[in-house]
């Protein structure tokens, strides 16, 4: 199950798996491939709840998204919100 943990904990590879997040029916075919144990999505979740995994997941980032960019516009929208007290 340790190593389940870890598939999850790394997330998934978008050039060897096609997808950016975990779904439970992708992590169920992941268990079956490399277990060749079959489990239903809600089985799926049940087994991530008892790895301590929870059903929150973080919005998926492009692949080719310039990190500087990203911060540079983060800077500009927390100093416009500094005005937002104007009116």
């Amino acid at each position: 199950m340790a190593e389940l943990g870890s598939v999850v904990a790394a997330g998934p590879d978008p050039e060897t798996d096609g997808i950016v997040r975990w779904r439970r029916a992708d992590l169920a075919a992941v268990i079956k491939k490399r277990f060749d144990v079959t489990y239903c999505e809600r089985g799926v979740g049940e087994l991530l709840k008892v790895l301590g995994f929870s059903h929150i997941s973080t919005r998926p980032q492009h692949p080719e998204q310039d990190a500087e960019d990203r911060v540079s516009v983060l800077i500009k929208l927390d100093f416009l919100s500094s005005f937002d007290h104007l009116g």
